[in-house]
């Protein structure tokens, strides 16, 4: 007897890899079981493609300036720093994205979102320690300057 392709093995946490809904939703999809971490990472990959670069680089550079400020920070914060036009849907994947770099990390809580058309709540993100030391190592630079 063969093992239904959406059976997990023991100890895994299933989710489609296509869409990354649990397992239970998922059968509609010929595409092995795979971690809700590896299903999250294969979604942010999809939604990558869609940012255009200009909206990227404006995303990356709004959460580099809040990442070396060494306060804790949502994409309440961020959203404000953006120019009009820049998609929200723009704005999970390179908070995801500034994770892998290493130049965020999530502080454990979350905020509920400020804009009314977000109903959910946001993770609380801050600057890592290598980052925040580097920008602090900058500005003792230019004050000594």
């Amino acid at each position: 007897m063969s093992r239904h392709p959406y059976t997990p093995e023991p100890g895994d946490v299933d989710a489609c890899t296509g869409c990354g809904l649990p397992e239970g939703n998922a059968r509609h999809h010929d595409q092995p079981v795979t971690t809700v971490a590896q299903a999250r990472a294969r979604v942010d990959r999809r939604a990558e493609v869609l940012i255009s670069d200009p909206d990227r680089r404006t995303i990356d550079q709004a959460l580099a300036d809040l990442a070396r400020s060494g306060r804790s920070f949502s994409a309440n914060e961020l959203r404000p720093l953006l120019p009009e036009g820049v998609p929200g849907s723009a704005v999970g994947p390179r908070f995801a994205a500034a994770a892998r770099r290493g130049l965020i990390e999530p502080t454990g809580r979350y905020v509920m979102s400020t804009d009314p058309a977000t109903r959910h709540r946001l993770a609380e993100w801050r600057g890592t320690s290598s980052t925040v030391h580097a920008a602090q190592g900058a500005a003792q630079t230019l004050i000594g300057a």
